[in-house]
């Protein structure tokens, strides 16, 4: 029974889990809301998203794990109580985000040329490319967004951006009815009004959280803005430990995104179909994500004050929470396998291909979770290198091959091509724990 019981641990990761799972499902709620609205105009519009947002999750998730990078570094400051360091990574950090979203949303723009090249429908690609400029755009404000946020969360700060995440996407799902399908005098601009909404609410989240940090107690950070003289040495720490985080994710997220591409090699109604599988198991996978953050925060504190034996029970505790949670996600997914597909989308043929890869999900949703929060242990123990060549190893060696072999080369389809989603995760998650073993065995052995 010692599964089951609550420890100061658990206690403390559900604690700082739970406005980061909200907050975290926020960002995901824009994405499903363009899915849904825009999935009522046909399979053709739903598919353009769909193409136009697995380049644009590749890309941003990126930048977002990059801006995670800052955490574990603020939980360890934070567990020290070195004030000094605090400042200057709240400062090296913002031009450290600001940098990589002026490069990410360079990069995004700069694919549009060779989008005819990527195998989708012609009228798929003509549908994408003006929402897939709104998304490119706002990259560098969500990049704004998220050094706030992940500062936050290093300080044990995690509500105020949970609160703000709800608002703009409360906003956002406003101005997809206005701009989508046309209200106050403003025309329909469908598939584009979807990436305007978005980029609106990305705008307000930062000017909303800035409002926030510049008028709380955290007003301190900007008033020592200037004391820290800018520092290569300091951007560059932060980086090296930033880089491998948004290269873990890029990883992971690349291999989805081309498993998607030979989904769209399948045709328009195989694309929508996976576009709902994904988004509905994605929603499960961020708030084990943002379990794994919560992990993160605890681990690297606890290793800041040098709590060694602490640290690998909150990393248990993180372990038991996700592995609960992806339980009762498995058995939703199973009851509702054919009703959550229906409230996107209405043709047949397109739920009933979603229900059977749901089913797949189900499959995958343990090891999804096991992986993701291994990541964030290691990510607290500030283990970034090996874990960044397993999950290429994973996703790319034996995920991939296998999606491609199952799917296209024997004509499974778009279910052979999730058979091999399945392949690459559990292979994550046995050479992750098989890391994270190495590295407590390390810890707890050596003075």
């Amino acid at each position: 029974m010692s599964f089951f019981k609550t420890s100061v641990h658990t206690k403390r990761i559900l604690h700082l889990a739970w406005p980061i799972v909200i907050g975290q499902l926020g960002h995901m709620i824009a994405a499903i809301a363009d899915n849904v609205m825009v999935g009522h105009l046909g399979s053709t519009p739903l598919a353009a998203v769909a193409f136009a947002n697995t380049i644009n999750s590749m890309i941003m998730l990126f930048g977002i794990g990059v801006a995670m990078g800052l955490t574990p570094l603020m939980g360890s400051a934070h567990g020290k109580k070195d004030e000094k360091e605090k400042a200057s990574l709240f400062k090296h950090g913002l031009v450290s985000n600001i940098i990589v979203g002026v490069a990410l949303t360079t990069l995004m723009l700069s694919l549009i040329p060779l989008m005819p090249y990527f195998g989708q429908p012609e009228e798929v690609i003509e549908t994408t490319i003006p929402y897939y400029i709104m998304i490119s755009i706002s990259i560098l404000f969500t990049m704004l967004f998220f050094h706030f946020k992940q500062f936050g969360e290093g300080i044990y700060i995690t509500k105020p951006t949970m609160l703000i995440t709800i608002v703009a996407n409360v906003l956002n799902i406003g101005f997809n009815f206005i701009f989508i399908y046309g209200m106050f005098g403003i025309p329909a601009y469908g598939v584009l009004g979807a990436g305007i909404a978005t980029l609106i609410s990305r705008i307000l989240m930062v000017l909303m959280i800035f409002v926030y940090f510049r008028f709380s107690h955290l007003k301190i950070y900007f008033q020592t803005f200037g004391n820290h003289y800018f520092s290569w040495k300091k951007l560059w720490h932060i980086l090296k430990n930033s880089l491998p985080i948004g290269f873990q994710l890029i990883i992971e997220v690349s291999a989805f995104a081309f498993g998607a591409i030979m989904i769209g090699w399948l045709g328009t109604i195989p694309l929508a179909a996976h576009q709902i599988a994904i988004n509905l198991v994605s929603i499960t996978y961020l708030a084990a994500s943002g379990i794994a953050a919560a992990t993160t925060i605890r681990v690297s504190n606890l290793r800041g004050l040098n709590k060694n034996k602490q640290v690998f029970q909150a990393a248990n505790s993180g372990i038991k929470i996700t592995f609960v949670f992806m339980i009762i996600a498995s058995i939703l997914f199973l009851i509702g396998n054919r009703f959550l597909p229906s409230l996107y989308i209405n043709e047949e043929p397109v739920i009933e291909l979603a229900s059977k890869l749901i089913f797949i999900g189900v499959l995958f949703q343990l090891v999804d979770g096991l992986q993701v929060v291994e990541l964030g242990i290691l990510r607290g123990l500030n283990d970034l290198k090996i874990p960044t060549y397993t999950t290429a190893i994973a996703y790319w060696i034996v995920g991939l091959p296998t999606s491609y072999i199952v799917g296209i080369h024997y004509g499974f389809g778009a279910e052979g091509v999730w058979i091999g989603f399945l392949a690459g995760l559990s292979a994550s998650a046995l050479m992750l724990f098989m890391r994270y073993s190495i590295i407590k065995k390390r810890i707890l052995t050596t003075p």
